[in-house]
């Protein structure tokens, strides 16, 4: 029991103690006076003690939120009940309570660090000291003329073409040559690039290369995504209508269009498509550039023109700008 329960109980007592006396001493009337007196001062102590014990707590809870104020300004704790010297703390590491710092960001998806590119033979540099980093989702336009270095940037960024200097990393992982479209980390990467063609065979089999668990609906989505589905629908056989590796059999821009759909057919993390509105008509470079915003996954399109992502939600690179050591970023809205 409590000091304050034992007091109350010690002046219960003494109050029943004089109210008896005073029953047998002074009569009734003034026996219950005293009792009514008593009670009165019984209430009043029990008041004036838990007043006291709620200041005492108050005071105590104060403090405490005091040092744990500090220890947030500072990034140490005291333990409690104690005062802890800075001699104390540096004496002794567990009286050291450091707030835990932020987990490291993910890494990038693609992270491309001091890379230098080179082209033909002898070797020309042609590209130096590139940075780029894309993350998931994000819609980049790579610019430049003729030149420049798009085709060759697109085939390193897919594993075709050796880098100079630097690396090109997928999740904070080296890329390996030639992984093809499972890359590095578990990134699955697919590219168009200029030197792709199609193969001797039907519409169909050209799109399932590299396309071989995908169901038939997946293609037929894919072809009309790109603008290609109504031509194909013209032709007797449709998918099944052959078509030759050196294109005769179909137009330059149907040619872009079926490998644009092959590209896409597969879900992807990131899709790298070099020039891919070339041989087309002004409408079918509406349609397509719009169609490559829509996929899952990043998107990297190397352009001569701009002018084709405006309003797209594009970050753009100009390599016309590059320098030895830096690069331009616009980002256009």
């Amino acid at each position: 029991m409590g000091r304050g329960r034992e007091a109350s109980l010690l002046m219960l007592l003494t109050a029943a103690a004089c109210a008896t006396t005073g029953v047998w001493s002074d009569g009734f009337a003034a026996s219950l006076s005293s009792l009514r007196s008593i009670v009165v001062f019984l209430v009043v102590s029990a008041l004036a003690y838990r007043i006291r014990y709620i200041v005492s707590h108050t005071a105590r809870g104060v403090d405490a939120l005091s040092r744990l104020d500090d220890a947030l300004d500072t990034g140490e704790v005291a333990p409690d009940g104690a005062e802890c010297t800075d001699a104390q703390r540096d004496a002794d590491p567990s009286l050291r309570a450091s707030i835990p710092p932020l987990p490291p960001p993910e890494p990038a998806l693609l992270d491309v660090r001091g890379v230098a590119l080179h082209y033909g033979s002898p070797p020309e540099i042609i590209l130096r000291d590139l940075d780029l980093v894309v993350r998931d989702g994000e819609r980049l336009a790579v610019i430049g003329g003729r030149g420049a270095g798009k085709t060759t940037l697109a085939q390193a960024l897919l594993g075709e073409h050796a880098v100079m200097t630097g690396s090109i990393r997928h999740r904070g992982q080296v890329m390996r040559p030639h992984a093809g479209v499972q890359g590095s980390a578990g990134v699955r990467v697919r590219g168009l690039v200029q030197r792709m063609t199609l193969r001797d065979g039907t519409i169909a089999d050209n799109l399932r290369i590299g396309n071989a668990m995908i169901a038939f609906e997946q293609f037929v989505e894919a072809c009309r995504r790109m603008g290609i589905a109504e031509d194909i629908a013209k032709m007797p056989l449709r998918y099944e209508t052959l078509v030759r590796r050196d294109g005769s059999s179909v137009s330059r821009a149907q040619r872009q269009l079926l490998l644009l759909a092959r590209t896409i057919a597969s879900p992807c993390d990131l899709f790298v498509v070099d020039d891919p509105v070339a041989h087309l008509s002004p409408s079918s470079a509406r349609q397509v550039m719009p169609a490559l915003t829509c996929l899952d996954g990043a998107v990297i399109a190397f352009l001569a023109d701009p002018c084709g992502v405006v309003g797209l939600g594009f970050r753009i690179v100009d390599l016309e700008a590059a320098r030895p050591s830096t690069m331009s970023h616009v980002v256009v809205s």
